[in-house]
């Protein structure tokens, strides 16, 4: 997994969400990403927050080709969450 880019609005964003949601789901989401940004390996995003390297993998690739305002509607999925209904 590569280190994604953020800029400086999407950092502010991100951390803002991270440091003052009420949702457990949008505050990894938000760690993860800010941690990828700052070059953290997938392995040790998962590692600390005790989640799936590959959910993590999932969450940035769904960051890098996602385009506009859309990139913030899957901040609150549960990429973690293993048990998906259908």
């Amino acid at each position: 997994m590569g280190t994604i880019q953020l800029t400086k609005e999407e950092r502010k964003f991100l951390m803002q969400l991270y440091k003052n949601s009420s949702s457990k789901i949008e505050k990894v989401n938000s760690l993860s990403l800010l941690l990828a940004h700052r070059g953290v390996s997938e392995k040790q995003i998962a590692k600390t927050l005790c989640v799936a390297p590959d959910k993590v993998n999932l969450l940035v690739i769904l960051w890098k080709v996602t385009q506009g305002q859309e990139k913030y509607e899957f901040l609150h999925m549960d990429f973690f969450n293993l048990s998906l209904a259908y």
